[in-house]
C-alpha cells in the first residue's frame, strides 16, 4: 500500500473477516500509566475555570462507527474529580453499547478540558475505508442543512 487510495475496499475487507474492535474502559490494563486531565491541563496551561463564557461551545467529531459511552464518560469523570458533565448534544447517531476507542478519547479528553463548556458529539454515518473527502463533505452537508 502506497497511498490511501490502494487500501482495500470496505467490501474487501468485510469479505476478508476484518471487524473493528470496541473498546471500553474495562478494557485497560493497571500497569497501563495514562495521561490525566490533570497532566493535559498542567501542559497547554488550562486555567481554571475551564471555559466561564456561555458563548464558549466544542464538539467532537465522529465517523466509522466511532460511538462513545455515558457511563463510561461517568466513571471518567469519577476516576479523576471531574464534575459529572454529560455530553449536552448528539448530532447523529450514537450507539452506546458500541463504544470505539477514539471516539471515547475524544469525549473523555476534551470534554475534562472544558468542563464548564457544552459539548456536542457529531457523528456522520461513513462505512469504514470511506474516502475523507466524501466523509467531510458528507458532515458539511449536515451542517449547512
Amino acid at each position: 500500500v502506497t497511498n490511501v487510495d490502494d487500501f482495500p475496499q470496505a467490501d474487501a475487507m468485510v469479505k476478508a473477516g476484518f471487524e473493528p474492535k470496541l473498546w471500553t474502559s474495562s478494557m485497560a490494563k493497571e500497569e497501563d500509566v495514562p495521561v490525566t486531565p490533570t497532566d493535559l491541563a498542567s501542559y497547554y496551561n488550562i486555567q481554571k475555570p475551564f471555559g466561564s463564557s456561555n458563548k464558549n461551545s466544542m464538539a467532537v467529531f465522529e465517523c466509522e462507527n466511532q460511538y462513545f459511552s455515558p457511563s463510561d464518560l461517568t466513571k471518567f469523570q469519577q476516576k479523576y474529580n471531574l464534575p459529572n458533565k454529560p455530553v449536552a448534544n448528539i448530532t447523529g447517531s450514537n450507539q452506546a453499547d458500541q463504544p470505539g476507542l477514539e471516539a471515547q478519547l475524544d469525549v473523555q479528553y476534551i470534554g475534562a478540558t472544558g468542563i464548564n463548556i457544552p459539548l456536542t458529539f457529531w457523528y456522520v454515518n461513513a462505512g469504514f475505508f470511506s474516502p475523507f473527502p466524501t466523509i467531510i463533505a458528507n458532515w458539511a452537508a449536515s451542517v449547512a442543512a
